[in-house]
């Protein structure tokens, strides 16, 4: 059971993943993220098409980068390895296949990089009041996983869903489809996004372009503490909608977990003007997303994000809340 009066190391974890902001295209990660895991290994690729997602070897990465994969056996080793085929044949992908690392133990690690035709968006410096931040889906998905796993562990827990109006079944339910969401990768999403990018060297325009993009995944609602430190300007979320509410207070209510918005291969921010998230919405339902918009950009500040009370009823670290303006 975690402490709620413990210091929350979220603003410094942050601070190590996201020192340097890169375009996320759905895949999730920033240019210092990514050098960490090149060291490790492991890229898949495929072919790059005028204004989609390349998913390719950088040059600065060695020639001899794989896959970091290994088990106990050789029949799970062949497993993996036959899933992670499936998975790039799936989407088009390819992969640089390796040997097993010899250390006998479950390992997984791989990554993919990007590159695009276009600028990145990234203009933390162009975003304006007025600007409206719209999220591909509800977040919190760690939320049902972890409610289901503690209550498994420990049947008090389980006696206590029904307060929530939850049952064990509804939660493992919960769990088993949100493990199907987290499967899929961002690649129609950065498609998306992609389009509505200037052209290489071409300047930003407020009334065509997305002026930035964030991945809500480990840090939860805290990405948008950090948009408004990298704009300089303050934000006001109206909303915050979750994929499970009753989960997430449940497992905030138990200090089971400090942050319930926080997920894995989560939901995607995009900032933009109304007529460009507009256009972007439609495009995200057309592809079966249900996109929506939470906030808005309130104008030029000093990172000040503005919530409502029900951001207690989310998160039970004292510090975490202490980052945001709650009203009242």
């Amino acid at each position: 059971m975690l402490n709620p009066n413990k210091r929350n190391p979220a603003a410094s974890r942050l601070e190590r993943e996201r020192a340097s902001p890169a375009a996320r295209f759905g895949v999730g990660h920033d240019n210092l993220r990514l050098q960490g895991v090149e060291r490790r290994g492991g890229f898949v690729e495929g072919p790059c098409r005028p204004g989609k997602l390349q998913v390719s070897h950088p040059k600065k990465v060695r020639a001899d980068q794989r896959p970091e994969i290994d088990a106990p056996d050789d029949g799970l080793h062949s497993r993996i390895l036959s899933h992670m085929k499936t998975f790039c044949s799936r989407y088009g992908l390819s992969l640089k296949e390796a040997e097993p690392v010899g250390s006998r133990k479950l390992l997984i690690g791989a990554t993919v990089s990007g590159e695009a035709s276009h600028e990145l968006p990234t203009f933390h410096k162009k975003l304006e009041s007025g600007m409206e931040i719209l999220v591909s889906r509800p977040f919190g998905d760690l939320a049902p996983i972890t409610a289901y796993l503690s209550c498994l562990a420990d049947e008090d827990y389980a006696k206590g869903l029904s307060e929530f109006g939850l049952t064990l079944e509804e939660v493992e339910a919960s769990k088993k489809e949100l493990i199907e969401t987290m499967k899929v990768p961002n690649l129609k999403i950065g498609q998306i996004i992609g389009r509505y990018c200037p052209d290489y060297g071409k300047p930003f325009s407020a009334s065509e372009h997305i002026a930035d993009t964030i991945d809500v995944s480990g840090p939860g609602i805290y990405v948008f503490k950090e948009v408004a430190d990298n704009g300089a300007v303050e934000i006001m979320l109206d909303r915050i909608p979750l994929s499970y509410e009753q989960c997430a207070r449940f497992v905030t209510r138990n200090y089971l977990m400090d942050n319930a918005t926080a997920g894995t291969n989560g939901a995607i921010a995009i900032i933009a003007s109304p007529e460009v998230t507009t256009d972007v919405k439609a495009a995200l339902q057309r592809e079966g997303y249900n996109g929506e918009v939470i906030g808005r950009v309130i104008g030029r500040g000093t990172g000040k994000v503005s919530v409502g009370p029900e951001i207690e009823n989310m998160i039970s670290s004292q510090n975490l809340l202490d980052e945001f303006t709650i009203r009242r």
